[in-house]
């Protein structure tokens, strides 16, 4: 049974965006309007994240890495305050020709896992090879080199914002436990990481309009081919999806987004940060999320498939 929802002391209402006390019945566009401003009292925008320290290869023009630059200063400052681990993140950014200063960087952090799968991955890609990847201590961004501003300034804006909030997630983790993965399952490894990343970059409502409506289309219809019209096979997606390894998580940048943002319009973004909390103090995810929330995770994955239907229909996806 669901929990009547308590509303984050830090939302301001006004005429225009009332906090909706319940994931049904929700409208799209009321959502997205509460939760822009959910995100502007979210951002403690005069106090500093925690240190960076940026990588450069040689071989990366410094417009794409100012461009990143600058979805990182703005994922920061969101989280300000926020890590656990204040410890300073090293961000490597480069193309397939940095890979080999880029391998010994994060070597040198003691992680040598990253170079075979980075390498296979880019290998499997081949020119059109986009790589992002984040651990509790490290980020790498890497392009093709054929890659200019051009080609990312649309459909890649949100890369470097969705990076280091994995880098929050991965602050997020129990002691001793490395496996974000497994912690997190894919709404929210995914699912959450793409919902900041694209209310982050496109904080205007026509512009988030339009970007949903290209992202969505591309990631559920073109690339993946999933037909999530009903509640039932919306159910079934969310619980094969908890599989990290089986599902790989697919369809689940924009799935997520559409529940998570149901989520944060209804509860606050502050309790999202509450179950991350939850997490970093040894609890178990769908327990964290029932301490938090205040219902299951099955009874959310119930209640927020209508809304998920809903945002399909919005933008053509269904």
């Amino acid at each position: 049974s669901a929990a009547t929802p308590t509303p984050a002391t830090t939302f301001k209402e006004s005429r225009a965006t009332q906090r909706p006390n319940s994931l049904m019945g929700l409208n799209p566009t009321d959502v997205m309007r509460v939760v822009m401003m959910e995100f502007k009292e979210f951002a403690r925008e005069s106090t500093l994240g925690v240190q960076i320290n940026y990588q450069v290869g040689e071989n990366i023009s410094k417009e794409v890495v100012q461009f990143l630059k600058t979805g990182f200063d703005s994922g920061n400052r969101l989280f300000a305050g926020r890590f656990v681990n204040g410890a300073a993140r090293p961000i490597f950014i480069g193309n397939e020709k940095d890979f080999d200063f880029i391998e010994a960087g994060i070597s040198n952090l003691g992680d040598s896992s990253w170079g075979p799968r980075g390498k296979s991955e880019i290998s499997r890609a081949g020119r059109s090879f986009t790589h992002g990847s984040a651990s509790n201590s490290y980020i790498v961004i890497m392009f093709h080199s054929s890659f200019t501003l051009r080609d990312i300034s649309y459909s890649y804006s949100d890369l470097a914002i969705h990076e280091l909030t994995h880098a929050y997630q991965f602050d997020k983790l129990p002691a001793n436990n490395q496996a974000g993965w497994k912690v997190f399952g894919c709404l929210w490894l995914e699912g959450h990481a793409e919902f900041v990343a694209q209310y982050r970059a496109w904080d205007r409502e026509p512009d988030l309009e339009g970007f949903r409506r290209y992202y969505f289309n591309r990631d559920l219809k073109n690339d993946y081919k999933l037909d999530l019209s009903s509640k039932e096979k919306i159910i079934s997606y969310f619980q094969l999806s908890e599989d990290v390894e089986g599902s790989r998580c697919k369809g689940m940048y924009s799935v997520g987004t559409m529940a998570l943002e149901a989520l944060a319009a209804v509860y606050g973004l502050e309790k999202i940060h509450d179950f991350y909390l939850e997490v970093s103090r040894g609890q178990e995810r769908n327990g964290a999320f029932r301490e938090t929330f205040g219902l299951s995770v099955e009874d959310f994955y119930s209640q927020v498939a209508d809304y998920v239907i809903s945002v399909q229909k919005k933008y053509g996806v269904i």
